[in-house]
């Protein structure tokens, strides 16, 4: 359904020499300033894989404070789905259909499109943190930054400033135990 679309390019506004982004732009400091990052807008491209299902689309993202809204869009930028998220519902909607809602994001995303990533963590991995309150390691890679937290591996290269702040170009998360995983290019707007 949403599977199948092409490549889109993406810029970012800027992007650091990978001497800055391991050895400047990932601090605590500039860590733990992304919580302050609230309202942002992102377009991107993602590839997803889970078991023998897997597949391709351009995103949007929109965050105000801790409700998002992820766009996934065909290759002519035509709205496959679209999924509205704040911590007290979910809910998914696809063209001519109606909104479906639930308490459970992950319950309503694997219903509906047959994968499931933690989506409710989202809002933080997006911006290339840990959640708050809930256990990770932290270390640095060759191009950026990595953090593990509860069985999940993320891993957040080419950096680039925004809004004062370092925020990942691409992202790899994946989990531990299984083949799940989500690519991501963003290009933050």
């Amino acid at each position: 359904m949403i599977l199948g679309l092409a490549a889109c390019q993406g810029r970012p506004r800027a992007v650091v020499s990978p001497e800055a982004s391991t050895s400047t732009a990932v601090t605590d400091a500039s860590l733990s300033s992304l919580a302050k990052l609230s309202h942002f807008s992102i377009s991107g491209k993602l590839a997803f894989k889970q078991g023998e299902r897997g597949g391709n689309a351009r995103f949007h993202w929109e965050q105000q404070a801790g409700q998002y809204t992820l766009r996934l869009m065909n290759p002519f930028g035509g709205e496959e789905a679209r999924l509205v998220y704040s911590a007290k519902q979910a809910r998914l909607k696809f063209p001519q259909e109606d909104w479906v809602s639930g308490e459970d994001l992950k319950q309503v995303f694997e219903q509906h499109l047959g994968w499931v990533l933690p989506f409710e963590r989202m809002a933080y991995w997006i911006k290339g943190m840990p959640v708050p309150g809930v256990p990770h390691q932290f270390s640095r890679t060759e191009s950026g930054y990595r953090f593990i937290q509860s069985t999940w591996i993320i891993d957040c290269e080419d950096l680039v400033f925004y809004q004062g702040v370092w925020v990942p170009g691409r992202m790899l998360i994946r989990h531990r135990e299984d083949d799940r995983r989500l690519k991501l290019v963003l290009n933050w707007l």
